[in-house]
């Protein structure tokens, strides 16, 4: 089965919004609603750890949409991840790297929602951030 790496090293997880995307999670004719962004997130990106390899399942194609992501390691990730599918030897992945930004709409809105009463403030700063790159992770997922 082929796998399909997404990886970003924005400290944001926008592997895990392309992977899901491409897995189905997210839609691809339309932005995301808040509770389907936010349902992705919680279960696979913000605060479930940096560097952890998540499994969003499949595609139409069979396959396997896998994600990453870290804070700020630069090319480091990139080559993290192709040494261990050297060493393992896994050969049949095609690696993607996003190289979007994390806006400060995206950093405050991620520091708001570790406060119980500005949380949903924050997850709205999310969403309209996300909003904004959701045409090209669309583009970069397909």
């Amino acid at each position: 089965m082929s796998k399909i790496i997404f990886y970003n090293d924005t400290g944001f997880p926008y592997s895990v919004l392309a992977a899901a995307i491409r897995s189905g999670l997210l839609p691809r004719d339309r932005l995301p609603e808040k509770q389907e962004l936010f349902g992705v997130l919680q279960r696979y990106g913000m605060g479930k750890g940096e560097a952890t390899v998540f499994d969003l399942g499949c595609d139409l194609n069979n396959e396997k949409c896998l994600a990453m992501w870290s804070r700020g390691d630069g090319d480091m990730t990139g080559r993290i991840i192709k040494s261990f599918l050297g060493l393992f030897q896994i050969r049949d992945y095609r690696l993607v790297r996003l190289d979007y930004p994390k806006t400060y709409l995206l950093r405050a809105g991620v520091i708001l929602t570790k406060f119980p009463g500005l949380r949903p403030l924050g997850r709205q700063m999310i969403h309209r951030a996300v909003k904004s790159v959701y045409r090209k992770l669309l583009e970069t997922a397909s």
